[in-house]
């Protein structure tokens, strides 16, 4: 297949949960190479997220270049209209157009590998190899992924570093590598004007242990700093290798995008918001329901849907909403004539209530410390606009603490409690997370005369960017913008290609523009980092 593109390719590489602190941190001690290059050569910021920093809406953002008032994505999954319960969100239910059908509208082609909410894959110009909310392969086309698979890898030799992570995310490491083998092979036999793939390893990674590397956490010990202290660096040290050898296969005219969603950062106490409102008496089970004790058969982040149904709905004024937000609950009230059975009148009852309950959250303390752990609490209109904006929760709780819909018992506050060092399950599960979401993600640019620096940068610039970077018109009601850095793009000019550089320095060839300290760090790059002692 011919790309259609005069500039080059755009492709772009998706980290989720790639951390700024720890990506500046593990480049100026020298142990991810092929990033550090690509951000010294290009351009590199943090990368304000959506509100809530989750990849649901995150990622939306990213690809549409809208807030989520106008995709309708605030979490992975949405209340129903007029109804109390939850549905995921799949392919069909991202209310915006995102930039691979924008490129195909256009002429242009385009790649996706794990790219969230594209299940069902769609029947596009190029190919799908679906992302969220399933985990397993769907692909379209299918013959086209049969050929893939047959020809990549198959074969992996975790080194012993990676033998002691718990058996999921060994799992999850050897999807990102199906998955960066898989986009390798298809850029190679079916390249596509626009290429997505997004790599899962290091979200998950931190997810799970950050408090053996952070020696601040209180769940930290000598015993895991000795075992999984480095376990989130060998995670970074991976994608560096992940993220060379695509760089190693730009061709002239390429631009290379490495981005996420959001940054991660240190959780030690879980705050459980369901039993706030009913100490406010706010929120109300069935007689003789006891919650602490519901274990339902779903999971957990279906435990509040789960809940609807013993809710007390005729006395209770607020509940709590996309509850797998984890560091940003969504609060809803029980308005009338918008909720089945609504008690609260719309109008001045809203607001006061509201108001009384955003007061209330912000002056929550810590018990023990006397600090305050919540950092903000919005209601929907001050964050999102557009035609989906009433979709949003009325209010919006930021904390530092994770906030959880369990009712626990006789409990607002309990401590996270991480899983054992060898602990076998393949469990997820957020009461046992020890690391959550932060604010900024990363922003990394590479290519034809990308130069200096830039001020600051949302993600919903990144899609903007993306189309002027390929040449495609940007649709007027877009609200991220085209960043400056790339608005003096020449056409066909070739960028600093390692493949290239590498090739002429076999050759003995010189390679204009390229430093010595720079050829060295390409070398290095293309040799693979050792990600499979």
């Amino acid at each position: 297949m011919k790309t259609k593109s005069q500039r080059g390719r755009v492709i772009i590489i998706g980290l989720d949960g790639a951390t700024p602190e720890l990506v500046e941190r593990l480049c100026a001690k020298g142990v991810l190479p092929g990033i550090s290059a690509l951000m010294e050569k290009g351009i590199y910021i943090p990368l304000k997220s959506t509100t809530p920093a989750h990849s649901g809406p995150a990622w939306t953002s990213f690809a549409t270049g809208k807030n989520p008032g106008k995709t309708g994505v605030y979490s992975y999954q949405r209340n129903v209209k007029g109804q109390y319960r939850q549905e995921l969100v799949f392919s069909t239910g991202m209310l915006a157009e995102p930039i691979w059908r924008i490129a195909n509208r256009q002429g242009f082609s385009a790649g996706l590998i794990n790219v969230i909410f594209t299940y069902p894959p769609e029947e596009i110009d190029g190919y799908v190899l679906s992302g969220l909310p399933t985990r397993d392969y769907h692909f379209y086309p299918e013959k086209r992924f049969a050929e893939a698979f047959k020809n990549i890898p198959k074969k992996f030799n975790p080194s012993k570093k990676v033998a002691l992570w718990n058996k999921c995310y060994r799992d999850a490491l050897i999807k990102d590598a199906n998955r960066k083998n898989i986009f390798l092979y298809m850029n190679k036999n079916h390249p596509a004007d626009l290429q997505i793939v997004i790599f899962e390893l290091a979200d998950r990674l931190q997810h799970r242990y950050w408090h053996c590397m952070d020696e601040t956490h209180p769940a930290h010990t000598p015993e895991l700093a000795s075992r999984l202290g480095d376990a989130i660096e060998t995670g970074y040290k991976i994608l560096d290798g992940f993220v060379s050898e695509i760089a190693g296969d730009l061709e002239p005219g390429d631009t290379l995008f490495v981005v996420s969603d959001h940054g991660l950062r240190a959780c030690a106490k879980t705050f459980h918001l369901n039993n706030f409102l009913m100490e406010k008496k706010l929120l109300y089970f069935k007689r003789g329901f006891d919650a602490s004790k519901f274990k339902p058969d779903t999971e957990e982040t279906f435990y509040h849907t789960a809940l609807y149904e013993n809710i007390d709905w005729k006395r209770t004024k607020a509940f709590f909403t996309h509850e797998d937000l984890m560091v940003c609950a969504g609060l809803r009230i029980n308005v009338k004539g918008r909720e089945p059975l609504g008690i609260v009148n719309p109008g001045a009852e809203f607001d006061s209530l509201r108001e009384e309950i955003r007061a209330a959250i912000l002056a929550l303390r810590d018990p023990e410390s006397g600090e305050r752990f919540i950092e903000n609490v919005y209601y929907g209109e001050e964050l999102y606009s557009g035609k989906y904006a009433s979709l949003a929760p009325d209010l919006l709780v930021e904390s530092k603490y994770r906030l959880s819909p369990i009712v626990a018992k006789d409990a607002l506050f309990t401590a996270i409690e991480p899983l054992g060092i060898m602990e076998k399950t393949e469990d997820f599960a957020e009461r046992n997370l020890t690391g959550h979401h932060s604010k900024n993600g990363i922003f990394i640019a590479f290519g034809p005369d990308i130069r200096g620096r830039l001020e600051s940068a949302d993600i919903t610039d990144v899609a903007p960017t993306a189309l002027y970077a390929l040449g495609a018109t940007i649709p007027d009601d877009m609200d991220g913008k085209v960043l400056p850095a790339f608005t003096k793009m020449r056409m066909k000019k070739r960028p600093v290609c390692y493949k290239a550089a590498i090739e002429a320095k076999n050759n003995n060839e010189g390679a204009p523009g390229i430093s010595p300290e720079d050829m060295k760090k390409a070398e290095e790059t293309l040799k693979g980092l050792g990600y499979f002692d």
